[in-house]
């Protein structure tokens, strides 16, 4: 009866965890050395700043759409001469805001590695029994701790890869999770061709009594879960996956650990 109820607890508080940010408004980011400082002033409006040795601190004021693209969210900036779209991952609690631009890989680092990185201060080590390779592309499990977009993990079993695991080895006490969903591109098409993860177990690897079963959403934006224990090892089990339009592959962006 206690686990029972403890589930649905859960449940409860890590749905409540993995709501989609509609708005930006009154949020401040910083880049990876604090020298870049996104201030969503309002819904429309935000400044931009930033500071150097040769100019000092140098601000503008953009007009901005914060957009809901399916499975995750387009930023988009406009000036006098141009319009940049950005590819937008924010962060449960605001710690961070990913946004990738113009087809690069690697995202704009606004607030996880700069004023919260030491929420993130972690040697992860990922392990799978197989991943996923098309030609020269391998979607190896150390994906799973990279922000690279384009780049996630993907199971290489003949099915969706139900019963399969992920072994995660952390180099610090974590309790929490976060997780990106999905194949990550900037084709929205591509993360709905694919399976997505639905339902995990994850397994204390340190006491395999502690075990919590959650229900993810079907979306990219990172959903943050909180366990109900401390540890260092895990397996995340896949018990059930959002069937992919195209392909019976299941595809993870990334998963972090959280200390607190």
């Amino acid at each position: 009866m206690k686990k029972i109820i403890f589930f649905l607890c859960l449940f409860q508080f890590f749905y409540l965890n993995a709501q989609e940010k509609e708005s930006l408004s009154g949020k401040i980011f910083y880049n990876y050395g604090g020298e870049i400082t996104w201030d969503f002033l309002t819904d429309s409006i935000l400044e931009l700043s930033e500071y150097t040795d040769e100019k000092g601190l140098v601000s503008q004021k953009l007009e901005y759409k914060y957009v809901n693209a399916g499975p995750y969210y387009h930023l988009i900036l406009k000036d006098d001469s141009k319009e940049l779209k950005y590819v937008a991952l924010p962060g449960v609690y605001d710690e961070f805001l990913l946004l990738y631009e113009d087809k690069s890989i690697k995202p704009i680092h606004n607030g996880l590695f700069g004023r919260n990185s030491i929420f993130y201060a972690n040697k992860t080590k990922y392990i799978t029994d197989n991943y996923l390779t098309e030609g020269l592309i391998k979607y190896i499990p150390e994906n799973l701790g990279e922000l690279s977009i384009g780049k996630p993990w993907v199971e290489g079993e003949t099915d969706s890869g139900i019963g399969k695991s992920i072994k995660i080895e952390n180099s610090r006490l974590f309790k929490y999770l976060v997780i990106s969903n999905g194949f990550v591109s900037y084709k929205t098409s591509t993360y709905y061709n694919n399976n997505r993860l639905r339902k995990i177990r994850i397994i204390n690897k340190e006491n395999e009594a502690q075990q919590v079963e959650v229900l993810l959403k079907d979306t990219a934006i990172p959903a943050e879960i909180e366990l109900p224990f401390e540890t260092k090892k895990i397996d995340i089990e896949i018990l059930e996956v959002y069937k992919g339009e195209k392909y019976d592959d299941t595809c993870i962006n990334f998963i972090l650990c959280k200390n607190y």
